[in-house]
């Protein structure tokens, strides 16, 4: 039995460290070799994880007594739901379903914290350089030569007249379709946050460093606003109270905030002006001044998205079905885009799958109550980010949703072991 437990620990081990790498890479592979086995990986591997974590945990908690409860009503209404094809449920179900049970993921990560935190530094080198080499060879008119796998993406994108897949100016968003390219950002930030969160686990100090410098390089040099925004608040909720009971550390931070502003008044013209940067820049200004009556993209989902998703959810309280809303399942029919994702949830499983959802986060919230003040806040922080997000996309779902609830999970579970001489280095 002991030798079982032993085997049964290693293999969840390592198909939790293929599991994260797959999750950050799937989609570069797939577009590189042009082949989504490796996205079809990703779902595999996860499913064993969730089936270990089950096997392994017997204690059912409220909160995954709701989970269960939840993603057992979604399934079984994406089976009975005979207004889409079974490929279409399907895949909805990735979009929606999966994403929850990744809690267990994050509570199976979370037992090897100081192995997954080290993981994630050195993967998410990288991944963010990559990045930054789209950008400039995006910038420079270079990317049909440095990233032909992506040039070629964007060519497909501009025959097909499907330039809402596009950033502005014609950069490709980086994670595939749809939002992707802003999907990539908040992968970014929330990755970067988590290793902050954790770095006295973190032995390569120098690579620590160099993502934190990187991350930041990429997010200027994309102006994407909504990971801008998600990281202000994030940050500011989680550490501003540690700030105000410390001179010296506020002081930092007020530097930092001033050196930010002059920098955008000092390039404000150049970015303004620039036919590549332009857009991106207004918008942002847009929302740092709160001018969305000036705002073509908030005027869109007002008179738009939002008004036709809100007059669907008002006349259909069991929901229009999640192969309508689900992202992915969009490829096969009329999909509705309601830029809410609670608007999502609405339409996708009516009223009652929405209260649900919304029941499932409140407990969320709430037992973030009771862990270490640092990582409360860092919850609350991540929480508000996601939730002010969610109002104008849908974060909870596909692999943004994928990311929040492993992080859920892995702050979930602080039973993990330290090693000897980890432990000595940091006490």
């Amino acid at each position: 039995m002991s030798c079982l437990k032993i085997s049964l620990t290693n293999i969840e081990k390592y198909n939790l460290i293929i599991f994260t790498f797959l999750l950050l890479y799937s989609n570069i592979f797939s577009r590189i070799l042009d082949l989504s086995i490796f996205n079809i990986l990703l779902y595999v591997i996860g499913l064993i994880a969730v089936c270990i974590n089950v096997m392994n945990n017997h204690k059912i908690s409220y909160l995954k007594l709701l989970l269960y409860s939840l993603c057992l009503f979604f399934f079984t209404y994406s089976i009975i739901d005979f207004r889409s094809d079974f490929i279409t449920n399907l895949l909805s179900l990735k979009d929606f379903c999966f994403p929850i049970l990744c809690l267990l993921i994050g509570e199976s990560m979370g037992k090897y914290k100081i192995d997954i935190v080290n993981l994630f530094n050195k993967l998410f080198l990288f991944f963010v350089t990559y990045g930054i080499i789209q950008e400039i060879a995006f910038y420079t008119n270079n990317l049909e030569v440095w990233l032909p796998w992506d040039y070629k993406i964007i060519i497909d994108f501009l025959e097909s007249g499907d330039n809402g897949n596009l950033f502005q100016g014609g950069l490709l968003r980086f994670f595939g379709v749809m939002n992707a390219f802003v999907e990539y950002q908040v992968f970014i930030i929330s990755i970067i946050l988590l290793l902050m969160l954790y770095n006295q686990y973190i032995h390569n100090r120098n690579v620590f460093k160099i993502n934190i410098i990187l991350s930041l390089i990429f997010l200027l040099l994309a102006l994407e606003r909504s990971p801008i925004i998600m990281l202000f608040i994030w940050a500011f909720i989680w550490k501003v109270p540690s700030f105000s009971i410390d001179l010296k550390r506020m002081g930092k931070l007020i530097v930092f905030i001033l050196f930010i502003f002059v920098s955008i008044f000092y390039f404000y013209s150049n970015l303004y002006e620039d036919e590549i940067t332009g857009i991106a820049f207004q918008r942002i200004v847009n929302v740092i001044t709160f001018n969305f009556g000036n705002d073509a993209a908030f005027e869109e989902r007002e008179n738009v998205h939002w008004k036709f998703a809100w007059e669907l959810s008002k006349n259909n309280y069991i929901g229009i079905g999640p192969g309508t809303v689900a992202p992915s399942a969009s490829q096969y029919i009329g999909y509705v885009g309601p830029h809410n994702n609670f608007l999502a949830y609405h339409l996708a499983y009516g009223l009652f799958g929405l209260m649900l959802f919304i029941c499932f986060l409140m407990l969320i919230l709430k037992k973030f109550s009771n862990l270490n003040k640092n990582i409360q806040l860092f919850g609350y922080g991540m929480f508000c980010a996601y939730f002010g997000m969610a109002i104008f996309n849908m974060p909870f779902v596909g692999k943004n949703g994928i990311l929040f609830f492993i992080i859920v999970g892995f702050l979930f579970n602080n039973n993990f072991n330290i090693p000897q001489n980890t432990y000595r280095a940091h006490r």
